[in-house]
């Protein structure tokens, strides 16, 4: 059975109310750790370049210190990215859902777009802080 959203709130303020501060404190430190945990998972030395593999042979080195736009020629056409403010992203490419395009920047070392239509792969060599994320 749903309930309006006044009952809801009517609801969630009961439940409040009932709160020891034990239970404050819990959930505080919940919170404190949680908020402690994210700066974590951006930290990361920053890449100095960009490495762009077309079908798993090296077709440029971009550093990353240098604004420029590079055009890699794959199977399904043409796909041009941009490297800006250190960072490297996918403009255009030839895929049909333009997944590369929506992969968005990368800085950090460890980090990589994959391109799979066009067999382009970009990787920014080094070692990430940690083993796997899905994003």
């Amino acid at each position: 059975m749903l309930r309006s959203a006044k009952g809801f709130g009517a609801t969630a303020r009961s439940l409040l109310q009932q709160l020891s501060w034990g239970d404050w404190v819990l959930v505080t430190g919940v919170l404190a750790l949680c908020a402690g945990f994210f700066p974590w998972l951006q930290s990361g030395q920053s890449g100095q370049a960009a490495v762009v593999y077309l079908e798993n042979q090296v077709v440029a080195t971009l550093p990353l210190a240098r604004e420029t736009e590079y055009a890699v020629w794959g199977p399904l056409g043409r796909t041009v990215l941009q490297v800006q403010g250190g960072k490297l992203r996918v403009i255009s490419d030839p895929g049909p859902q333009q997944l590369c395009v929506l992969q968005g920047w990368i800085s950090r070392q460890g980090e990589t777009l994959v391109c799979l239509p066009n067999r382009v792969v970009i990787q920014i060599p080094g070692t990430p802080p940690y083993d796997s994320l899905v994003k």
